[in-house]
């Protein structure tokens, strides 16, 4: 075998050995930016969200209350926890003026 073959054949083996580890790197650095999505999803789970003190309002079929515009006096609802629910019922309402213009007390 000539001289420049085996040139040839040692520079297409180092090139075959950095393009494995440049696709070893990427395929890590992928992997670890996996595993931090999958870290963040974790932590917004609802379930998750719940065991830190949160609840969630259904109705009596179990359909979310988007807002207290959604509420009204004499109500049944539920307060979803991480063990379970508690049922209440809808007093009165006071909605935010942060997030409604008008504001004010709703019975």
């Amino acid at each position: 075998m000539s001289t420049r073959a085996l040139l040839d054949g040692q520079r297409h083996s180092s090139q075959e050995r950095a393009l494995a580890r440049a696709a070893s790197r990427g395929l890590a650095t992928q992997q670890d930016r996996m595993n931090t999505l999958a870290m963040r999803l974790h932590a917004v789970h609802p379930q998750h969200v719940l065991r830190r003190g949160y609840a969630w309002v259904t109705d009596e079929a179990g359909v979310p209350v988007p807002g207290v515009d959604a509420l009204c006096a004499g109500m049944t609802v539920y307060a979803v926890m991480h063990d379970g629910r508690a049922r209440a019922s809808v007093t009165g309402t006071e909605m935010d003026a942060q997030w409604a213009p008008s504001g004010g007390l709703r019975a």
